[in-house]
């Protein structure tokens, strides 16, 4: 992970937003936890809070406020980029949407387009971390392509493999630590190959 962000080649305190998208959280909207997750993390920000007009201040609030009619997602999409306008450059970090439903993975190209284009006023980075196959036939960069600042960042099968051997190392001594498996060396080392092997399928 070091060595990808080493790529973007980001000065001293530049600032960051991120967002995992969990697709195993049930939400009505994948995308509008993002919208509003960005807002949230925007807003911690003091120097921006104390540059937003009066009128934004108060759509803000009306996008956390828990409504009959919450406001949609374009409405959203609207707050977010005018608080983005008004913040510093910064890198917005996105990962986690190769598993979203189509329509919400075009959703979200969709307010990317707008907000990161050429043209935009704040001139931020963009990164989008996701599988090498996203297995939807969708492709950020041709999905993406008028965005100068972005940078994608597949993670091939050996990156992830190395992730799982180190996870399946770990769970398995954490096994053995609260209640034995067995005491036979060997087959311990199997168990581990075995659950490894597995995991690569997963992948593919």
């Amino acid at each position: 992970m070091v060595d990808h962000l080493e790529q973007l080649n980001l000065p001293p305190g530049y600032g960051c937003v991120h967002y995992f998208f969990d697709t195993g959280f049930a939400s009505a909207s994948s995308l509008d936890d993002l919208l509003r997750a960005f807002l949230k993390q925007l807003l911690s920000m003091r120097t921006i809070t104390n540059a937003l007009p009066h009128q934004l201040d108060q759509e803000i609030q009306d996008a956390f406020r828990k409504q009959v009619l919450p406001l949609s997602t374009s409405q959203l999409v609207l707050v977010l980029r005018k608080v983005i306008d008004l913040s510093p450059q910064m890198l917005y970090l996105i990962d986690g949407f190769d598993d979203m439903e189509e329509s919400q993975i075009q959703g979200l190209f969709a307010f990317l387009r707008t907000t990161f284009a050429c043209d935009n006023p704040h001139y931020s980075k963009l990164a989008l971390f996701s599988r090498e196959v996203l297995g939807r036939g969708i492709e950020a960069s041709k999905s993406l392509r008028t965005i100068e600042n972005m940078f994608e960042i597949r993670f091939s099968l050996s990156h992830l493999s190395d992730d799982i051997a180190k996870f399946v190392e770990a769970q398995v001594e954490e096994q053995q630590l609260s209640r034995t498996i067995t005491e036979d060396a060997t087959l311990i080392a199997d168990i581990k190959q075995k659950l490894k092997e597995n995991g690569d399928k997963m992948l593919v």
